[in-house]
């Protein structure tokens, strides 16, 4: 195995000695901060789901909390032994 040299060198190292947090965003870091952008709808996660189990949604088309179902939600009341 060759030895990088210079450049490739310096390279390497300053790689590994700079922090995550400071290294440049790459194109596919950008594609998915836009893909985040254009998404419509957000999982509200400081809120809790409501008594049928749907789970809240912040749509940001009209400003306004909405709800979809939990598909994995099971109703007690509909567990009948």
């Amino acid at each position: 195995m060759a030895l990088p040299r210079g450049s490739s060198l310096l390279q390497m190292l300053t790689n590994f000695f700079t922090n995550f947090e400071n290294k440049s965003a790459t194109k596919a870091d950008i594609q998915e901060i836009k893909n985040l952008i254009n998404q419509r709808y957000f999982q509200i996660h400081k809120m809790d789901p409501r008594y049928d189990g749907t789970i809240p949604y912040f749509d940001m088309a009209t400003h306004e909390i909405v709800y979809f179902k939990d598909p994995n939600y099971v109703n007690p009341a509909d567990i009948i032994y």
